[in-house]
């Protein structure tokens, strides 16, 4: 904004200089505006809420599956490791290609007694259509009033489509739970 305003004031250009470096300029200032705001979001949310750390206790809960199953992640405890996966929902394309990479991987996952667990902002019957269509066998955990994901501290963002209709999502997440139910490794939006 500084030479623009600078190299037009300086060469005193006709209008042509302030109004054909707009369509460019514009649009960058647009794109900064909604990041730095996005950016302060998490800050604020982040320091407002419980956020689940490493070498903590994992929040306890228990969701459905994408059968309507409850899943109690304490049901795990002293019996496996768990991998939590919170991801923002059926809409996000680099949710369906993560989470067909971890089915690929399952083996790993098996050799190293490690269950998959992924939640999720979708309702059942969302989730039940995700694991039949991404081919998964781990759980997709429900989590429509977003209570999960507000223990573990994950910022929460509004989605609006063209209809008009709205939604909330997580960001992408990552939790490694030990079996006696510690947080040994996580991965979360703001370090990225």
């Amino acid at each position: 904004l500084a030479f623009y305003i600078a190299g037009n004031t300086a060469h005193q250009n006709h209008w042509q200089g302030w109004v054909y470096p707009l369509p460019m300029i514009l649009p960058a200032f647009i794109i900064t505006f909604f990041n730095l705001r996005a950016g302060i979001r998490i800050i604020k949310v982040q320091s407002a809420s419980k956020v689940a750390e490493v070498g903590k206790s994992a929040p306890l809960f228990e969701l459905p599956d994408q059968t309507g199953n409850l899943v109690r992640i304490a049901d795990y405890k002293d019996k496996r490791y768990v991998l939590l996966l919170f991801v923002k929902g059926d809409w996000c394309p680099a949710c369906h290609m993560k989470l067909r990479a971890y089915q690929r991987d399952k083996e790993k996952f098996l050799e190293k007694d490690v269950l998959v667990m992924v939640v999720g902002p979708d309702p059942v019957g969302v989730n039940k259509e995700m694991v039949s269509k991404l081919g998964v066998d781990y759980f997709i955990l429900s989590d429509e009033e977003m209570l999960v994901t507000n223990q573990y501290g994950l910022p929460v963002f509004k989605n609006t489509s063209g209809k008009g209709e709205s939604e909330n999502y997580p960001l992408p997440a990552s939790y490694l739970i030990d079996k006696q139910g510690i947080i040994r490794y996580s991965s979360r939006p703001e370090r990225a």
